[in-house]
């Protein structure tokens, strides 16, 4: 969210993408639901170059999500688990009850369906064996500069 400018730009990162923490790769998704949406925050940075301040991990569309979340503006934190059931069902994230609706309301002033979104490119990991021979090694690897040209942080 960039509130001098009033836009707002979503990230989608693959939840197959490699993360590395304490020098283990992971799958996001795997270093999550190991350790905590809070967990990939640093590991994720590191995968992208682009600072995160929070993460939301889902299998759900960014649509149905951000549709999701600015439909809980206005909830009350007290009520937070209660009331938001559905929301709660299909994420994972580090931010309190009061941050995501912080963030709820955020979305909605923004206009939920004007949010850039931009699906950071991915390519398979390989190795190079000793004989030449180049291998897969089941991980995906996000596209850095892409990435980082399609959130504005990079100009060609």
């Amino acid at each position: 969210m960039n509130e001098t400018q009033g836009t707002a730009i979503v990230a989608n990162i693959p939840t197959v993408a490699k993360v590395t923490s304490n020098d283990t790769g992971y799958a996001l998704a795997d270093l999550c639901a190991a350790s905590g949406a809070a967990s990939v925050i640093q590991p994720l940075f590191s995968a992208t170059n682009v600072s995160f301040d929070h993460v939301i991990v889902t299998t759900s569309s960014v649509d149905d999500v951000l549709s999701r979340v600015a439909g809980i503006s206005g909830s009350s934190a007290d009520d937070f688990v209660t009331d938001n059931g559905p929301l709660l069902d299909v994420i994972d994230t580090d931010m309190s009850a009061a941050s995501l609706i912080t963030f709820a309301g955020e979305v909605k002033a923004a206009g939920g369906s004007d949010i850039a979104r931009v699906d950071a490119p991915t390519h398979a990991e390989t190795t190079q064996a000793g004989d030449g021979t180049t291998t897969e090694t089941g991980y995906q690897l996000v596209d850095i500069v892409a990435l980082d040209q399609a959130v504005g942080l990079l100009v060609s």
